[in-house]
């Protein structure tokens, strides 16, 4: 009997609430700066906003313990963390990063790809991250879940 009378109330607040799943996603990025010599280091400047959305139309969203990874061939150049952060119900919020890397130096392999993308003015990053993401659904009523963002950047370059 408790078993049902909690799914009918599970049930209940989802078909008040409505509930819609946030999520973080790459708005824009533009690399300013690429320098790259024939030793193997790597300098790169590049601006980044990541968006954090909820489309939930009856709760707020906090987001929390974000942290993403910009990465070259599986090299770190850098890594991007936000304070938290409250997202209105229905709405957007940016996170704007310009992410500068100083002097990376690259493997053999490493080396050899950006030798061939350079000559084909592209070059592949890969951003990767989570966020924590909590709502306050009612006055007793707190959902929490991770975000996740993997994507595969490719910069035009020139």
């Amino acid at each position: 009997m408790v078993g049902i009378i909690t799914c009918v109330t599970i049930f209940v607040v989802y078909k008040i609430h409505k509930p819609t799943i946030c999520y973080i996603e790459v708005a824009y990025a533009h690399l300013g700066k690429l320098d790259y010599d024939q030793s193997g280091l790597l300098n790169t400047q590049m601006t980044l906003t990541i968006l954090a959305d909820n489309d939930n139309a009856k709760a707020n969203a906090i987001f929390y313990d974000a942290r993403f990874v910009l990465h070259f061939q599986g090299i770190q150049l850098a890594e991007l963390r936000a304070d938290p952060f409250n997202v209105p119900r229905n709405s957007s919020f940016p996170l704007n990063y310009v992410v500068l890397s100083l002097l990376i130096p690259l493997d053999k392999e490493a080396m050899n790809v950006m030798g061939a993308t350079l000559k084909m003015d592209r070059v592949p990053f890969r951003l990767a991250g989570h966020a924590r993401t909590r709502w306050r659904v009612d006055t007793f009523l707190s959902v929490k879940f991770w975000t996740h963002l993997s994507c595969k950047l490719v910069i035009f370059y020139r």
